[in-house]
């Protein structure tokens, strides 16, 4: 049974999502008969929980998610004193508040079409548009 939490939190924190569900559930089962009054399992019901939505979610609300886990993953860095990894991961999660935030406009950021770009920005990011790919800064997204 350790065997099977150790390897879903290793699992979760490479971002290994799936994989991570499965070692949660298989974990939660040997538990569930004894312990399923005591916080453990509890915890590990709740995280099941949070990876079986994400795992379910649509494409845009999947980063929603993403973020939250970036940031606690970043949180737990920190904690270690792993502070590059932390700055990485935060940084990563700022991009992905970006994405977001296009794809809320829907802009799909694979392949832009400036015709799909909403009228609002268009004008403003049209010369930004080489080939299909959108060039941008961060700060330009986030200042939309």
């Amino acid at each position: 049974m350790t065997k099977y939490i150790a390897n879903a939190y290793d699992c979760w924190d490479k971002f290994m999502h799936n994989d991570a569900l499965e070692h949660l559930k298989k974990s939660a089962d040997c538990l569930k008969q004894s312990f399923s009054k005591t916080d453990l399992y509890k915890m590990l019901c709740r995280n099941r929980g949070f990876l079986e939505r994400l795992r379910n979610s649509g494409e845009c609300e999947k980063y929603v998610y993403l973020i939250a886990d970036l940031l606690n993953n970043a949180e737990r860095r920190g904690e270690e004193s792993k502070f590059d990894d932390a700055v990485a991961r935060l940084y990563r999660a700022i991009e992905m508040l970006a994405e977001y935030k296009l794809r809320k406009l829907g802009i799909m950021l694979d392949k832009i079409d400036e015709c799909n770009l909403p009228v609002q920005i268009r004008d403003k990011w049209k010369d930004k548009i080489k080939e299909g790919r959108m060039e941008i800064a961060q700060r330009e997204i986030c200042a939309s």
